[in-house]
């Protein structure tokens, strides 16, 4: 009897150890799934780089100080360029915000460069995404959001000066970074809510879905090795 008891544990504790792996498994498992659904979701908008030549110029190196000239952009392409650009929030790499400048039109040697509506045109296409005109607007994270116009004397040039939504740095420079390599580990264990709250952001951002796309075939990889 005291043998078959055993025996019985020992298989009760095998069939248990057993459901856990699967369990586990299946976690891992819904976990690739789960990425690969969000990446198609995101898809089409995340991924794509802007198709506007300045647009992708300002998402690329939002802090270059270089003013953008609109001459020959017509209001629809004008509309679009703001879109592609500031529609969602560019990411500060040294923690400071920017100035992004626009030409959008002048005085009478270049006046016929620019379409008559086209700052107005532009200013109203940052408004639809939520910015708003402030005069006082300056190099601070609390003019996040907004623009401002400006008439360049000396050049006699009109100027739309934007400072957009920005995210900060996640660490100071002296914080230990952690690796790409021990970010996967850590996510392909994590708590499903921790998962999800952390890769969330990286599918619907285009600047962060190369992180996403990387984790991913790490993700498969331990789905394999089960």
């Amino acid at each position: 009897r005291l043998a078959g008891g055993a025996v019985a544990r020992a298989l009760q504790a095998s069939e248990e150890q057993r459901q856990k792996e699967d369990e586990a498994n299946r976690v891992k498992a819904s976990r690739c799934e789960q990425l690969k659904a969000m990446l198609e979701e995101e898809g089409g908008q995340a991924s794509a780089k802007p198709k506007d030549k300045i647009a992708l110029e300002i998402r690329e190196d939002p802090g270059s100080g270089k003013q953008h000239d609109l001459a020959g952009y017509s209001d629809a392409q004008a509309k679009e360029l703001v879109r592609e650009a500031f529609a969602t929030a560019l990411p500060s790499e040294d923690g400071q915000m920017v100035r992004v400048s626009f030409i959008v039109g002048g005085g009478k040697a270049v006046r016929n460069k620019y379409s008559e509506t086209l700052a107005k045109t532009f200013g109203q296409a940052l408004q639809d995404l939520g910015f708003t005109q402030d005069s006082t607007a300056s190099l601070t994270w609390e003019s996040g959001g907004t623009f401002k116009g400006q008439h360049d004397t000396q050049r006699n040039l009109k100027l739309v000066h934007v400072y957009p939504r920005m995210t900060r740095p996640d660490a100071g420079p002296e914080a230990t970074v952690e690796s790409v390599g021990a970010v996967h580990k850590r996510l392909a264990s994590a708590a499903w809510a921790d998962f999800i709250e952390e890769v969330s952001p990286w599918t619907k951002r285009r600047e962060l879905r190369g992180k996403a796309e990387a984790l991913l075939p790490y993700l498969s990889e331990a789905v394999e090795e089960l």
